[in-house]
């Protein structure tokens, strides 16, 4: 006997692995950021979560969640608006970097740069070794 999984039954396999993600990625925020996050409903997080994930995948061509979590993870130490923000203008050097062909590469220099940038205490209250280091929420294997 041969197990047939039909497309629609995909999209909503797919969709319901998409909320899960979403709903880890908000958990992520409010235990990694929460004074990015401190004033927002649950709502309009979550709709912050899906906005900033969409443009990084526009953006920049993002499709793992990895790339995706840490994008935005900067987005939450930044300010969500820091991509069109004329003091975060030199993050841009690093996402754009023509001499830089891996999009993956280009946002771990930018990560690097920010983490060395940093201050101890910021380093240690806002988003520490764990901006760099922290590995997407899990809820099933990840691309």
């Amino acid at each position: 006997m041969m197990l047939v999984i039909r497309e629609l039954q995909m999209q909503h396999l797919e969709h319901a692995w998409r909320q899960a993600w979403i709903d880890g990625l908000c958990s992520h925020l409010k235990g990694y950021f929460p004074h990015a996050v401190c004033t927002f409903s649950a709502v309009a997080l979550r709709r912050t979560v899906e906005d900033t994930v969409a443009g990084a995948a526009a953006r920049h061509g993002y499709t793992s969640t990895r790339d995706l979590t840490r994008y935005l993870n900067l987005a939450a130490a930044y300010g969500w608006d820091f991509e069109d923000r004329p003091d975060c203008a030199w993050m841009q050097s690093y996402l754009h970097d023509p001499d830089v062909s891996c999009r993956s590469t280009r946002l771990e220099r930018l990560i690097a740069c920010c983490i060395a940038e940093a201050s101890d205490d910021e380093l240690e209250t806002s988003w520490g070794a764990n901006f760099r280091a922290h590995q997407p929420p899990t809820v099933m294997a990840s691309t």
